[in-house]
């Protein structure tokens, strides 16, 4: 059996999976059905902190990326005949140094990370999701908000189908809006000028494939591939800690979510320390998330969402698994 590895790294964290293909699925810790999870490794690298107000990425974020690189590709190290895939995506697809900083981070480490496009960032992003589609749909709205940009994508999943049909990146994200707004509470006059940020990309996507139409006439499911409902949906459950099974892949009411959301992000840093399933790591972003989540959510009645617990690395590992099966 072949040793995987997918490393992402994003506007605010860099993560790593390491895994094993399956011969046959089972039902032990860490099985996602092809693939076993050896080995998992995140930390929060704040890559794009500088992002908003200089265009660039700062020396010391480039440190601390390379500081938590180097113990990524250590780990992949430990395991013989390894394949791995290292991406990096919008803070270095539209900082100045982007490709510089990725130059230094394979000098330094030995890894060969690639910046990847919007359109390859949903795809992943999709292949991720793609167990968690419901046989009787018909179409999928797929959303991620990451750290620098938030990816929307259109499926269709018709009779088994799959096909990715359109894609829109937005140019915000958790990170690069907290840095520019603030971390504090987002009050209705903040959360109207973000929505007016994110609403020309949600309308153009929306009328370019009649989205609204669809959900009228046809089985639209609705998947998140962010952290962030997946942190809505923990406050929801009333969880002191995160319960991955409990949230990955599990339907939740859209409007009970939406109301958590919008609840987050009116309150204080104060008042969202009380969250310890947050945690202090997260504290300063979650209001950010909670209002961008709340703003995608508000554009499309959808009655359900599944969350999916997810996002590029699974989506790299999938994707490498299929090519291997496929003799690619």
């Amino acid at each position: 059996m072949g040793y995987y590895a997918a490393l992402d790294i994003g506007t605010n964290n860099c993560r790593l999976l390491i895994a094993q293909k399956n011969d046959r699925a089972n039902n032990g810790a860490g099985d996602h059905n092809n693939f076993t999870i050896l080995d998992s490794y995140a930390d929060a690298v704040l890559l794009g902190d500088a992002l908003y107000d200089t265009g660039m990425i700062s020396k010391a974020a480039m440190q601390r990326c390379i500081d938590v690189l180097k113990i990524c590709a250590n780990k992949i190290d430990e395991y013989p005949t390894i394949k791995t895939r290292a991406v990096a995506t919008a803070t270095c697809r539209t900082a100045g140094n982007g490709n510089d900083f990725i130059e230094q981070a394979n000098q330094q480490t030995g890894l060969n990370i690639d910046i990847i496009s919007q359109a390859e960032e949903s795809r992943l992003a999709c292949i991720s999701c793609k167990p968690l589609v419901h046989p009787k749909s018909d179409y999928c709205v797929i959303f991620e908000i990451g750290g620098g940009s938030i990816q929307l994508s259109w499926v269709d999943t018709k009779n088994g189908n799959y096909q990715l049909l359109g894609h829109i990146s937005l140019p915000i994200g958790i990170l690069l809006a907290t840095s520019r707004f603030g971390p504090e509470a987002i009050d209705e006059a903040l959360y109207q000028q973000l929505a007016a940020i994110c609403h020309p990309y949600l309308h153009e996507f929306n009328a370019l494939h009649d989205i609204d139409s669809h959900i009228k006439q046809s089985n639209v499911q609705l998947i998140s591939a962010s952290g962030t409902p997946v942190t809505l949906a923990c406050l929801l459950l009333r969880m002191n800690r995160y319960i991955r099974y409990k949230i990955d892949g599990k339907q939740f009411l859209t409007a009970d979510i939406l109301n958590i959301a919008q609840m987050l992000r009116m309150q204080t840093m104060e008042q969202r320390s009380k969250y310890s399933v947050i945690g202090a790591e997260r504290m300063r972003l979650a209001g950010m998330g909670a209002a961008l989540s709340e703003i995608i959510l508000r554009q499309w009645q959808i009655p359900h969402i599944y969350i999916a617990d997810r996002g590029q690395r699974e989506g790299i590992l999938r994707d490498m698994l299929e090519n291997v099966s496929e003799g690619r």
